[in-house]
């Protein structure tokens, strides 16, 4: 009988374990750092220890054919994972640190009540495109019948710049909370911050009748990062490390939601937590994103079959061309159908609306070579949140997008999450640039937003 120190795969799941939670472990400079705590690899760590840590582990636990587990599959899955998380770290950590630009009187500011305005013109363009998306799908009863917004993927014609309006939403709260944090005049305080925290309230409230991590998890994310960036003192570790534990749970607890949408469970069996109803909830099966994660990555190494980046522009281009433009658009540019490449290496048909997850992704485009978008996306994320940390207001909107884009990059696959990134930073981009301001004497009675660097010749009222 195999022992766990000979098992190849419960060896990689525990040593992946330890990896992913290794930079916010007790002891580790997350801890001895509270600032820390928000640092990319932290939470990049945690994405990965869910999907590649917990999930195989469940299905370790079945291990049975039966749910699709194979001991190859297994590892081929967390090795790639593993090396993609580790060339993370190694972008991270091999970025030399910028210098500390804090003391330096900046020359231009941002105003915040331009950013208020942008941030509300992305939330009403966005509830607009929901509602279409809800009009597509035949009401709100039949909108809400569906998690992911499935009942909008069976409409003809529709295409990303109206499936995916509604992902305007973030980033115009986003906009609308760091401008309320900034300004300290209480008549201009009062309303718009109820209507943020009120609009917020509304966007979690569906976001978890539709249980949808994703837009669960971006709200947290903006909640969390947004108000401890934009602070000038150092976050409680307590509160920040309740808030993160908070915002890493909802994907579990909308787990055990799917499984009554999805499977029917009655409601009554969440109270009986016994062997059968965690195989009901917990079993792996064919949308399991590790699974189909690692029956992609094995079949692309086993067959010699990758895409070599031919998707990559339909995802940022060809996909936001409207369709009545070109009326023959196809419906993707995959060299070869990752979906058909597991039914023909495996036998089995992927879930219908089921996603692979960002490293298996990435390896099926570029193979091992892959490791180096990892890498860059980790030297990125340290130059971001280095200048977020110094106060720079549009760099804590940048990085905060940038986490919820890490976290789509983990969860979904690379196609929808370059897609996602352009809803992201787009509009952010966009909303500084237009609120950019130089910083002149006339403009001594605007709103600025400079995060924590106060004018001293400015009223107390109007400093941000």
């Amino acid at each position: 009988m195999t022992t766990w120190v000979t098992d190849p795969v419960l060896v990689l799941i525990l040593a992946m374990g330890i990896i992913t939670l290794e930079p916010g472990a007790p002891g580790a400079f997350a801890l001895r750092r509270p600032w820390q705590m928000l640092s990319a690899p932290v939470l990049v760590g945690g994405f990965f220890a869910y999907f590649y840590v917990l999930l195989p582990s469940v299905g370790y636990w079945f291990h049975d054919s039966k749910y699709l587990f194979d001991d190859r599959m297994y590892v081929l899955g967390i090795l790639v994972a593993m090396l993609s998380l580790l060339a993370f770290y190694g972008g991270w950590m091999l970025r030399a640190p910028a210098p500390n630009s804090s003391q330096r009187q900046p020359r231009t500011y941002y105003s915040a009540r331009l950013v208020y305005i942008f941030g509300a013109v992305l939330v009403a363009l966005g509830i607009f495109g929901y509602a279409i998306n809800v009009r597509h799908a035949g009401g709100w009863t039949s909108f809400f019948s569906k998690p992911h917004d499935l009942a909008t993927r069976d409409v003809e014609d529709m295409t990303a710049y109206i499936y995916d309006l509604s992902r305007f939403i973030c980033p115009g709260i986003l906009l609308m909370l760091q401008a309320v944090l900034c300004v300290h005049k209480p008549t201009w305080f009062r309303g718009k911050a109820f209507f943020v925290s009120a609009l917020s309230a509304l966007f979690f409230f569906q976001a978890v009748l539709r249980s949808s991590r994703q837009d669960s998890f971006y709200l947290l994310a903006i909640w969390i990062l947004v108000t401890h960036l934009m602070r000038s003192a150092p976050p409680s570790r307590v509160f920040l490390a309740t808030s993160l534990l908070v915002a890493g749970l909802v994907p579990l607890l909308l787990l055990a939601y799917r499984a009554y949408i999805y499977v029917g469970t009655d409601v009554s069996r969440f109270t009986e937590v016994d062997s059968s109803f965690v195989e009901s909830v917990l079993r792996p099966g064919t949308g399991n994103e590790f699974i189909l994660h690692s029956a992609l990555v094995t079949a692309s190494y086993d067959l010699g079959e990758y895409d070599y980046g031919q998707q990559i522009p339909y995802s940022g281009f060809v996909n936001f061309i409207p369709r009545f433009l070109w009326r023959h658009k196809p419906y993707d540019m995959f060299r070869v159908n990752p979906y058909e490449l597991i039914q023909k290496h495996w036998g089995w048909v992927p879930a219908w609306g089921c996603t692979i997850t960002g490293p298996g992704s990435v390896f099926f485009e570029w193979g091992f070579l892959g490791s180096i978008f990892w890498f860059l996306l980790g030297r990125w994320s340290k130059g971001l949140f280095e200048k977020a940390r110094q106060g720079s207001a549009r760099s804590i909107a940048i990085y905060a997008g940038l986490v919820c884009v890490l976290f789509l990059f983990t969860a979904q696959d690379i196609w929808a999450g370059l897609k996602n990134a352009i809803f992201i930073f787009g509009p952010l981009a966009l909303a500084y640039m237009l609120a950019e301001r130089e910083l002149v004497a006339k403009d001594a009675h605007s709103s600025l937003l400079t995060a924590r660097w106060r004018p001293r010749e400015l009223p107390k009222e109007v400093q941000l």
